[in-house]
């Protein structure tokens, strides 16, 4: 009896445990990892070659202004989800995430999603600095990719005039729909990102 009882209290222990270290390691809004748990899946990175990219949404602020933060927060779980495809991500702060995978797209359209806005199908993009990772230096690695992306935002892409875009600059989609920012995206639905 005392064996059984015993047994079922470390499982709840070790379950509390689980769902603390969760807790701990992943962004509350979003479901992707946070800057603790960035750090510990780069700290078991393996040594086949990796890239990291920083992405920060364009006009963002845009988005919070003319709709609302409800609106917003949306657009950063669908956006988020949407980037598990390719790796790794994690929420930095604010509408910046890190992204560590294997061939990641480099500056550029690759770094868009459609959406539906209250206003109507919309292209979000992003900026993003893409480089080569230092498995021995995150915060190095990190600083790289984040000059790299503000690189690309006061530099602009090849054929634009500036990196900056504002939402009501962003390409309409035509009503092909995407992932809906109305539509409750629950936080790392389908991801796997925090895992």
């Amino acid at each position: 009896m005392i064996a059984v009882d015993l047994a079922q209290r470390i499982a709840a222990l070790e379950a509390d445990v689980a769902r603390w270290r969760r807790l701990a390691t992943t962004d509350p809004l979003t479901g992707v990892l946070n800057r603790l748990g960035l750090a510990e899946r780069f700290a078991d990175l393996d040594d086949h070659r990796r890239s990291l990219a920083v992405v920060d949404l364009d006009g963002f602020k845009e988005i919070n202004d003319w709709y609302d933060h409800s609106v917003g927060d949306q657009v950063l779980i669908a956006v988020a989800a949407e980037m598990c495809h390719l790796g790794a991500v994690a929420r930095l702060g604010g509408d910046e995430f890190a992204v560590i995978g294997r061939d990641l797209p480099p500056a550029g359209p690759a770094w868009s999603w459609q959406m539906v806005l209250p206003g109507g199908p919309t292209t979000i993009t992003g900026s993003a600095g893409v480089v080569e990772v230092d498995p021995a230096d995150l915060p190095g690695t990190l600083h790289r990719a984040d000059q790299a992306m503000y690189r690309v935002k006061r530099g602009g892409l090849p054929g634009e005039a500036s990196g900056r875009r504002r939402v009501r600059d962003a390409v309409p989609v035509g009503g092909k729909g995407g992932t809906g920012a109305g539509a409750p995206v629950p936080p790392g639905a389908g991801c796997g990102c925090a895992a």
